[in-house]
């Protein structure tokens, strides 16, 4: 039996969480809830096995922390059905709306939204620097912030619907474009959460069709620079208007 059986809420999902390490009910409190829970996930032994496996130096992290990704992991393949996506970014809100940077790690997208942050201030939420959810539907596209927040833990338990997406590229220069909805499916799907599963899978290529055409889409190439964080704010916030 586990040692941990609690329920939380994640985009609006109540889910039964069975474990066995502390470090994901101290990692989740902020979640907690008191709904029925819709789902139930259990972690088992096996699973941490089989998550260590997919990374390269998994044997250097605690049972505990294989544990919470391992459950994040088994949660998004089963949310797939409920048009809920795990999309790789940090997401921002200003003035109630979000905005997703999104860019191979490294590239620099925590480091952007840090000088959006310098700019902004008191005006700014972080919702998620790594892995948020976004939930999706014809009407609109909402972030919600979740647990699972990058090295930096930067998040939030918030929400907001998203304004602009915007991909992250290096450059000597500071520009950005819009770009069209084919031109960015490739690097959504790339930075999406994608399932075992054959009918989660087709549900998740359906989703990012929809958010590609929903949202508008950018490509910013920057430098470290303030200026940096004006143009693509200037660019996103003037297009919701």
């Amino acid at each position: 039996m586990s040692k941990y059986i609690k329920t939380y809420l994640f985009a609006e999902i109540a889910v039964r969480a069975e474990y066995n390490h502390n470090y994901l009910e101290k990692q989740c409190k902020d979640y907690e809830t008191d709904q029925n829970p819709q789902l139930t996930i259990e972690v088992t032994a096996d699973d941490i096995i089989k998550e260590r496996s997919f990374s390269e130096d998994g044997e250097s992290f605690s049972d505990g922390y294989i544990e919470s990704l391992a459950f994040y992991r088994k949660f998004c393949e089963a949310i797939a059905s409920c048009d809920v996506i795990l999309f790789h970014c940090a997401a921002v809100a200003v003035d109630g709306k979000a905005y997703l940077f999104t860019a191979p790690s490294g590239t620099g997208k925590t480091t952007h939204i840090g000088l959006w942050q310098k700019i902004h201030g008191d005006k700014m939420t972080i919702v998620n620097g790594d892995k948020p959810l976004l939930k999706i539907s014809k009407e609109k596209i909402t972030v919600y912030g979740t647990p699972w927040d990058g090295k930096e833990r930067q998040s939030t338990n918030t929400s907001a619907d998203v304004a602009g997406i915007c991909i992250i590229n290096r450059g000597l220069e500071n520009k950005i474009q819009r770009l069209k909805p084919n031109e960015a499916i490739g690097t959504l799907m790339s930075q999406t959460f994608r399932p075992t599963k054959a009918e989660n899978l087709k549900k998740i290529l359906e989703n990012v069709v929809t958010l590609s055409a929903k949202v508008p889409m950018w490509r910013l190439e920057c430098n470290i620079s303030e200026e940096a964080a004006w143009l693509s704010y200037n660019a996103m916030s003037k297009e919701d208007k």
